[in-house]
């Protein structure tokens, strides 16, 4: 049985679900092998901390780059 949420880090049920759709996934390109359910439980979560990491440092930057560009357009010093 896979962890709970609180064992790990703290997961909406939303987040649970897609943890437990991606680990048996990684369990099924296994070929069905048992015995490797935490270990799927555990990548599965660290591929989803890694894609919301990058989707909230990519919309950082995005923003940055917004108002960089609308400081040079409003005449703005962008020097640093």
């Amino acid at each position: 049985m896979p962890p709970t949420p609180s064992s790990t880090q703290q997961f909406n049920l939303f987040d649970v679900e897609l943890i437990r759709r991606l680990a048996y996934d990684f369990y099924e390109q296994r070929g069905k092998l048992n015995g490797h359910d935490l270990d799927d439980w555990l990548q599965a979560e660290a591929e989803l901390n890694l894609q919301a990491f990058l989707a909230d440092t990519f919309s950082r930057l995005v923003s940055q780059c917004i108002d960089l560009v609308e400081r040079r357009s409003h005449g703005k010093d962008v020097t640093r």
